[in-house]
């Protein structure tokens, strides 16, 4: 008597993520989901696997960008902008759609839908949150490209200098033409004094790379154009 079926048995399908709402506070226009994942994985994720889902993004959407956080689980946060029956409608589908299939290649864990206000005090007042918002847009498809663009095996140390260099752009969009002498002389706060070597070092770096032309890319005047002229930047944070 055979003790073991003479035919394979089917592979369980990968379980779908683990969707979840909060009652955290929903902006009409603000679709905001985290996709929890090994922080190892996430390159995979952006460079692969968004781009896909930004190419197909519905109509009435017209910004999004994410974030990489830990709370303390690591997760990348995306958000999208838009018309309310749209996000809530069309691209929510998609982004469960999405998570399905990066569950499916062991991508992704848990998928969650959360409220999001904007942030509109801490980014310079109403006047100048919608700007802000089309600059996170414009440096959300900037690293895309940029993290695209790095070849295999390019060291952590790389990629962190880079990210440095692209916050030196950053700073000479805000700071107008101030910006270098607040750049290599701001004081780091007692917090940061173990790593003021470091710092010192790496911003003359950065500035180095700025002026090499590392930044040559077509997203990075859209960061600029998203920030509106100086004379309206004057409240944006200073760092």
């Amino acid at each position: 008597m055979p003790l073991l079926p003479r035919h394979p048995r089917t592979p369980a399908p990968a379980p779908r993520p683990q969707v979840t709402t909060t009652a955290t506070r929903r902006h009409p226009r603000w679709l905001s989901a985290k996709l929890y994942g090994a922080a190892a994985r996430q390159h995979e994720v952006l460079t692969e696997h968004l781009p896909l889902l930004i190419e197909g993004l519905p109509d009435g959407v017209d910004r999004w960008f994410f974030v990489r956080y830990r709370d303390p689980d690591p997760h990348l946060r995306l958000r999208f902008h838009g018309a309310p029956d749209v996000l809530h409608g069309p691209m929510a589908r998609a982004v469960l759609a999405w998570a399905d299939r990066l569950r499916e290649q062991r991508l992704a864990g848990r998928l969650i839908f959360d409220g999001y206000e904007p942030e509109t005090a801490r980014y310079g007042g109403p006047d100048l949150i919608t700007a802000v918002e089309r600059h996170f847009h414009h440096d959300s498809l900037h690293v895309l490209q940029q993290l695209r663009s790095f070849p295999e095996g390019v060291p952590d140390d790389e990629k962190a200098l880079l990210t440095a260099v692209n916050f030196v752009d950053t700073v000479r969009q805000v700071h107008g033409s101030h910006w270098p002498g607040w750049l290599l002389h701001t004081a780091l706060d007692e917090a940061c004094e173990p790593h003021r070597s470091y710092a010192h070092r790496n911003r003359r770096e950065a500035w180095a790379r700025y002026h090499r032309g590392d930044l040559t890319r077509p997203e990075s005047a859209g960061r600029s154009e998203a920030l509106g002229p100086p004379s309206r930047r004057s409240g944006a944070p200073s760092c």
